[in-house]
């Protein structure tokens, strides 16, 4: 009796795991690895939770000045996006704070 020979199984379609139609891409956005200091990481994550609250603000008053030209969806939307960026970063300045005062506090 011989061993049994691994399986290969290879991709078919583009929903199956490791199915690669293109070369992967770099990873970009506020989801990249950046280099820098804490201050200037912060002030990228705080720009980017204020360019989402800018976005909502405009659409949402596009969409009280000239309803038919702005999608209910988008309009919703951006809202979403705009609500849980700024709740997180309201979850992330509170932990950084706790965590400064448990910091001073233990010396």
């Amino acid at each position: 009796m011989t061993g049994i020979e691994p399986l290969e199984m290879k991709a078919a379609r583009p929903g199956h795991i490791g199915f690669q139609k293109t070369a992967p891409q770099a990873v970009t956005g506020p989801e990249a690895p950046r280099r820098g200091d804490f201050g200037s990481r912060l002030a990228e994550a705080l720009e980017y939770v204020n360019q989402k609250q800018n976005a909502a603000s405009s659409i949402k008053r596009q969409s009280i000045i000239d309803p038919d030209s702005v999608d209910i969806g988008d309009v919703m939307t951006a809202i979403a996006e705009s609500t849980m960026s700024l709740e997180a970063a309201n979850r992330i300045i509170n932990q950084m704070i706790t965590s400064w005062n448990e910091i001073t506090t233990t010396r």
